[in-house]
């Protein structure tokens, strides 16, 4: 049955039938090898994942009439798997990001061997690519969670996360403590604040200024 499917499948392709030929593709299974590279697979590999991203995105946005076929899935899941085995992890962001999966997100970057890096591009990429405002701050808050999870966490990319999540209290947080360390520390929590004066968010850096403890100033001479 999976085999006829199949067939059906690549007959609907070849007449230019593609939503046609991918429901076919659906029920093929394992017969339906998302690791080839024949236009035939990529071209409903693309297809499929178009399909699955519409409706993750109807489902994020509130829809309750929304329902992924099983298969579908399945497909994406193995499309996702490709790409790690292949190692192209940028990739795997970019579907991760436009089908709300954060899972994933979190897998590519945390497996790509090169997280710095994959984590300024996810940070790009959900600053000027993703406009829905609910589905941003919830990747921003998992790239908060990995920058601060790095052997070195990364402070300037941390705090840049944390003003697009207008979240202040943890800026002034993270600058109070890197103030109470080495000298280091403090360098790095003046460039940190001169990294947000850049972006000129007037309002943000009063509340970041009003929360952070007031200084101690020394002891005049007798």
């Amino acid at each position: 049955r999976e085999l006829a499917a199949l067939v059906a499948s690549k007959v609907y392709y070849h007449l230019g039938e593609y939503s046609d030929s991918l429901t076919f593709a659906l029920g093929a299974g394992s017969f339906f090898d998302v690791n080839s590279t024949s236009q035939y697979v990529e071209t409903l590999v693309a297809k499929g994942i178009d399909e699955y991203i519409s409706l993750r995105k109807k489902e994020e946005n509130g829809s309750s009439d929304v329902t992924i076929d099983p298969r579908l899935q399945d497909i994406v899941e193995r499309m996702f798997d490709r790409c790690f085995k292949d190692g192209v992890y940028k990739q795997a962001v970019g579907i991760a990001l436009e089908s709300r999966r954060l899972d994933k997100l979190e897998q590519a970057i945390q497996q790509s061997g090169s997280t710095p890096s994959l984590l300024a591009f996810a940070l790009h990429s959900a600053h000027s690519a993703i406009s829905h405002r609910h589905f941003r701050n919830k990747v921003l808050n998992v790239l908060v969670g990995i920058y601060r999870s790095l052997p070195q966490p990364d402070y300037l990319s941390t705090c840049q996360c944390l003003m697009l999540l207008q979240d202040a209290e943890t800026v002034a947080e993270v600058l109070d403590s890197l103030l109470k360390k080495d000298e280091q520390h403090e360098l790095m929590a003046y460039q940190v604040a001169f990294d947000l004066c850049d972006n000129e968010l007037q309002h943000f850096l009063v509340r970041v200024r009003d929360l952070l403890p007031s200084p101690t100033l020394p002891e005049p001479p007798a």
